[in-house]
């Protein structure tokens, strides 16, 4: 039995490695590279939540890139290839990505999402005036404020700093 554990142990460091290595893979733009990674952490832990969800992420920026190429005036478009880069930590592709979504349809959402893209790459007064400009209207919005508020304390978009916090203490949450 003590062997089982063992082996079982050996596994699930080994999806790790691999998760962790498919997700800088992925940062950098090897979206098949990263693939091939998140295949090998699923070999070791079949149905592992956070490769599962990497994989489906890869996939689906795939697929929106195919649709955004296919129609570049079409600001949803622009939108969802703009999330799947913030969800893979491509924050200067999403920046340009959601920044195109804006330009093409002038939206308030779309504005705070850059917010958070801008943020996060540390580019604190684009971030504010896209942060002002999502609350301007929307007095009671808790998240526009709530981002307006991480900001000026220095702080991390508040989702942002949940990764954060994973990825300095891993040992925290194996579905990180």
């Amino acid at each position: 039995m003590p062997s089982d554990d063992v082996g079982r142990h050996n596994r699930l460091a080994m999806a790790r490695l691999f998760l962790e290595r498919a997700r800088a893979q992925a940062a950098r733009g090897q979206l098949h590279k990263a693939l091939r990674s998140v295949e090998e952490s699923l070999h070791q832990e079949l149905g592992h939540p956070a490769a599962l969800a990497l994989r489906r992420e890869i996939r689906l920026l795939e697929q929106r890139e195919k649709r955004r190429r296919q129609a570049p005036r079409n600001a949803q478009a622009h939108l969802e290839v703009g999330f799947s880069y913030l969800q893979l930590r491509r924050t200067d592709e999403a920046i340009f990505a959601l920044d195109r979504a804006r330009a093409l349809f002038p939206d308030l959402y779309l504005a705070q999402l850059l917010g958070v893209a801008l943020h996060s790459r540390g580019r604190a007064a684009e971030a504010r005036l896209a942060y002002e400009r999502a609350a301007q209207p929307r007095a009671g919005d808790e998240m526009a404020h709530s981002l307006l508020a991480a900001l000026n304390h220095g702080e991390p978009p508040p989702y942002l700093a949940e990764e954060y916090s994973h990825a300095k203490h891993p040992s925290l949450s194996l579905s990180a």
